[in-house]
């Protein structure tokens, strides 16, 4: 006795557990082996950078510019080089968090990154960042102040 189309358990290469599979396994499969960096570029990212984590005035984002403009020096004109330290901090390492959403991989990543003032030279941070389904390049969804690794 098989199962029906209809009840979405079928073999069928676009059935929601086909596609529900193949998410677990790509999501093993990136936990498995070092992040590469040139995966998240710039363009992918900016309007978050510009919007979101370095805007004082984003409702939900502003106390994580706070946290960016006070600790690390990063302001809102520094989206390329927090993308740049991003990108460094990242490369070679393994995601702390790997989740399946329905947008696509979502990984934390605990790092530390580079200041672009002379207060603080690293802080630590989580770092998350979205594979989103179909694409290849990675992007990322926020920075948190974390502890110590």
């Amino acid at each position: 006795m098989g199962r029906t189309k209809d009840s979405g358990l079928s073999a069928a290469s676009n059935s929601p557990l086909r596609k529900e599979l193949s998410n677990k396994t790509d999501a093993l499969a990136f936990a498995q082996k070092p992040f590469d960096a040139n995966k998240f570029d710039y363009e992918s990212s900016k309007s978050k950078y510009e919007s979101y984590l370095l805007n004082l005035k984003h409702v939900d984002g502003g106390s994580k510019a706070k946290f960016l403009k006070e600790t690390l020096g990063y302001t809102h004109a520094d989206g390329k080089i927090l993308h740049q330290n991003l990108q460094q901090a990242l490369e070679g390492k393994r995601p702390s968090k790997i989740e399946n959403t329905k947008y696509g991989i979502k990984a934390n990543f605990k790092i530390q990154i580079k200041g672009n003032n002379g207060k603080f030279e690293y802080a630590n941070v989580t770092a998350v960042l979205q594979q989103d389904n179909g694409k290849t390049n990675w992007r990322i969804i926020t920075i948190t102040p974390s502890k110590k690794k």
